[in-house]
This record gives structure tokens, C-alpha cells and sequence, in this order.
């Protein structure tokens, strides 16, 4: 039965490479897909943390607010204070009026933190939008690849 061997070889070793291709496109498509998982998890971390530093924002915004109004509310107390019986009084309020405003700058300045924190973690989420969308398109080529290899 030697006479058509030969091809019968010939074939074998097509079958061989074809399915030694077909366990690399699969492979290439399981780190794509995992990849794909790991891009996801840190797209939703980043959304989880953009959520965060939203409320942290509106928090800080809502303690200026109320640091605005003890503010004006000193000042008041302090033009209403009769210039001599009350200057000691005057002085306290004053000081009280100047760490209120220090406080709404500490806060105003974190809220600002707060929102660069949140432009950095919107960017992050974006790029890695963007790279999902291309590990996908890249995940679907070598898809098609190993079904066009299968046919």
C-alpha cells in the first residue's frame, strides 16, 4: 500500500498545521477575551470611582455653602456689636468670621481636588473605553480568522 502515501502525508501534515493555527487563533482569542474581563473590571472600578468623588464634590460644595452663610451671619453679629462694651466680643466673632472663611477656602480648594480627581478618573475611563473597543474589534478579527480557518 505504498502507492499513494505520498499524499495522504501531504494532507496529514495540512491538517496538522491548520489545527496547530486553529490552537493559536483560540488561544489569541482566550488572552483577548481575558484581557476584555480585566479592561472591564477597571472600566467599572473607575466608574465606581468617579461616583465617588462626585458625592464627595456635592458634600464639599454643600459644606462651603453652609460655611458661607455662618460666614455672613458672623459678619453681621460683628457690625451689629457696640463699639465699646462688645470689643471683646467683637474680636471672638471676628476670629470665628476668619476661621469660617478659612474653613469655605480649605473647602473650596478640596471640592477643586475633587473635581480634577473626577476629570483624571472620566479621562481613565474613556481611554480604557477606547481600548476595549479595539480589543474587541481585534477579538472579532481572530474570531472570523479561526472560523474562515475551520471552513
Amino acid at each position: 500500500g505504498r502507492a499513494g502515501g505520498g499524499d495522504g502525508g501531504a494532507s496529514r501534515l495540512l491538517m496538522q498545521g491548520l489545527l496547530k493555527e486553529k490552537r493559536e487563533v483560540e488561544g489569541w482569542l482566550d488572552k483577548a477575551r481575558g484581557q476584555h474581563r480585566a479592561m472591564e473590571q477597571r472600566l467599572a472600578e473607575a466608574q465606581k470611582e468617579l461616583r465617588r468623588v462626585s458625592m464627595e464634590r456635592e458634600d464639599l460644595a454643600f459644606k462651603l455653602h453652609e460655611s458661607a452663610i455662618q460666614n455672613a451671619s458672623l459678619e453681621a453679629r460683628l457690625q451689629g456689636a457696640a463699639p465699646r462694651s462688645e470689643q471683646r466680643q467683637a474680636a471672638a466673632l471676628q476670629a470665628r468670621a476668619d476661621e469660617a472663611k478659612r474653613d469655605a477656602d480649605g473647602a473650596r480648594r478640596e471640592a477643586d481636588d475633587a473635581l480634577r480627581a473626577r476629570g483624571e478618573a472620566e479621562a481613565a475611563a474613556e481611554s480604557l473605553r477606547g481600548e476595549l473597543g479595539s480589543s474587541l474589534a481585534e477579538a472579532e478579527r481572530l474570531r472570523g480568522e479561526g472560523e474562515a480557518l475551520r471552513a
